[in-house]
């Protein structure tokens, strides 16, 4: 009779909303913890009260296996269409592999819809998301606030459709955000960062994935914009395959990844008051450090989150022999790395290395021939 007495004890803890998750008891004081897949599937069946609570995320969360879930519909959005009304605190960790296919479903995302929630800190990646209308790597439906945010990866939907958000709603904030998703919709309303900006705010953010089509309202980063501020916010109109946006001012590549376009407003179009880097160039003079720019080392040069990333370590312990016609390096392995470059000069501390070889091996021959009759300097980076 015990035994039946606790089970029953913890069916009526769960349907009441009072789970426990990794930890936490949903409070300002002690969010609940997400910790693992687990915990966000808990997270999205937990309901009403649990979408008006405090959460952070407490690790990376490898969301891959949603790819087999629910008979191929993958996870299910967290809120209904009345919307998650709580706080989610990324506090500096991703999202990794997070699948959703329900292409006959409106408002999809990470999360339904919010109602005046915070969303802080946290990355999507490599996400593959398919819905209706108002679909968003993050939100279908965004009212609140979202700062420090950004994603990687495939949105697809009918309209409203964002790499960011699907619809951002009235009086909404989207700070320091950025998208690198690409954006695909079968009839209009979607950008590469906001399918539809309704008397909303946007400030500091960006757009550099492929938007699909061309219409009035499809944009590199907003695909319509109903009034109110979109101040200092850009996108790429080279890998956006957009020449124009409802907001925000477009930039080459190049200009995307010059740290000039987002500090100096003497010399950038568009910007009117500087964006927060590291060290602090050009007319920045703010020290919480948001954002930082490492060449082609971090995010493939363009702009990064330093909360959400650090520049990889440098390759330690290099050694260099010659093999006939080859040049052989060697050094630690860099985890987590994408590829390393190699760098190479006539010259010890050159104005430009410029790119001279690349690999994903710490151990590799380059084949010099001729050249090797000189002297040259080699210089090793890793990349994220």
């Amino acid at each position: 009779m015990k035994r039946m007495l606790l089970v029953l004890m913890g069916i009526i803890l769960l349907c009441s909303g009072l789970s426990a998750y990794s930890g936490g008891s949903g409070t300002s004081g002690d969010p609940y913890q997400i910790e693992n897949l687990n915990d966000l599937a808990q997270l999205s069946a937990a309901g009403w009260p649990d979408w008006d609570k405090y959460f952070i995320q407490t690790a990376d969360i490898d969301a891959s296996p949603t790819v087999g879930w629910d008979g191929g519909q993958g996870f299910t959005p967290i809120g209904s269409w009345y919307g998650f009304e709580g706080s989610y605190d990324g506090q500096g960790h991703i999202i990794d592999g997070l699948f959703i296919n329900r292409p006959s479903t409106s408002y999809i995302g990470l999360f339904t819809s919010t109602e005046w929630c915070t969303i802080t800190n946290l990355g999507l990646t490599n996400v593959n998301i398919t819905g209706y209308n108002e679909v968003g790597a993050f939100v279908g439906i965004h009212q609140g606030t979202m700062n420090n945010c950004y994603t990687t990866g495939v949105v697809n939907g009918s309209q409203q459709v964002g790499g960011l958000v699907g619809r951002n709603w009235t009086n909404s904030h989207i700070d320091n955000c950025y998208s690198l998703c690409s954006v695909y919709g079968t009839l209009e309303t979607r950008g590469g960062l906001v399918g539809h900006n309704y008397h909303a705010y946007m400030n500091n953010c960006y757009a550099a994935g492929y938007v699909d089509g061309s219409h009035w309202s499809i944009g590199g980063l907003i695909g319509s914009n109903s009034g109110y501020a979109i101040t200092d916010c850009f996108w790429d109109m080279e890998t956006t395959n957009q020449a124009s946006s409802a907001g925000g001012t477009g930039k080459t590549t190049a200009l995307m990844k010059d740290v000039r376009t987002f500090t100096d407003v003497a010399w950038s179009a568009g910007l009117s008051s500087p964006w927060d880097f590291v060290d602090d160039p050009y007319d920045d003079n703010d020290s919480a450090d948001i954002w930082n720019i490492d060449d082609m080392r971090v995010n493939n040069g363009y702009p990064f989150l330093t909360i959400l990333f650090s520049p990889p370590d440098t390759p330690t312990n290099v050694v260099l022999t010659i093999v006939e016609d080859d040049v052989h390096l060697t050094w630690d392995e860099v985890p987590d790395v994408i590829n390393y470059r190699i760098y190479r000069s006539e010259e010890p501390y050159p104005e430009d290395w410029g790119v001279y070889y690349g690999d994903t091996e710490n151990n590799i021959y380059i084949d010099e021939g001729a050249a090797l009759v000189g002297k040259y300097f080699y210089y090793i980076t890793s990349r994220y």
